[in-house]
């Protein structure tokens, strides 16, 4: 197994993923009674495992980016950028979940492969306060007219969904 980690000419990384996946195959062969045990896998430390470069986009930048956005699109955007949530996340918030009084999300749900969940990635109930940053745009989407607490705060005009949330 160490010459075969040694023949796969990719990083360190890719290495790794290459013989986790083996391993799984091989961990499924066994439990399945195909194979008598698992050989002994290279320790992760024998990988040349580097951390990711991360290369951020600058502030400036940022609103570059969002202000290049259609207007109508731009809200959703703006929530991610002040409130370090998952997409999904974003894409799952009812008007139910605002406290318009106390200015806090709650953030209960997401969508997982285009099905709304009832739950978080992890299972737990977030409240995040409304960033004073974005509090000027969410003032303006409260001023709707109508708004139904099982609508989605943040809609597409352009989706194909009768609930016109985004994907």
């Amino acid at each position: 197994l160490v010459k075969l980690k040694n023949s796969i000419k990719n990083s360190g990384k890719g290495q790794y993923n290459i013989m986790n996946c083996l391993h799984s195959m091989m961990d499924y062969a066994f439990r399945s009674n195909r194979i008598p045990s698992i050989p002994p896998f290279p320790r992760k430390s024998e990988y040349d495992l580097k951390p990711p470069d991360f290369k951020w986009v600058t502030e400036n930048n940022q609103m570059k980016i969002i202000k290049s956005i259609p207007k109508i699109h731009r809200p959703i955007f703006l929530w991610l950028k002040y409130h370090y949530r998952r997409p999904s996340e974003a894409c799952a918030l009812n008007w139910s979940d605002y406290d318009v009084i106390n200015q806090i999300f709650t953030i209960r749900r997401t969508f997982s492969g285009r099905v709304l969940v009832e739950s978080t990635k992890t299972r737990e109930i977030h409240h995040i306060p409304c960033d004073d940053d974005f509090l000027p745009v969410m003032k303006v989407l409260v001023k709707k007219k109508n708004i139904n607490l099982n609508e989605f705060i943040f809609q597409n005009p352009r989706a194909r969904s009768q609930e016109q949330n985004y994907t």
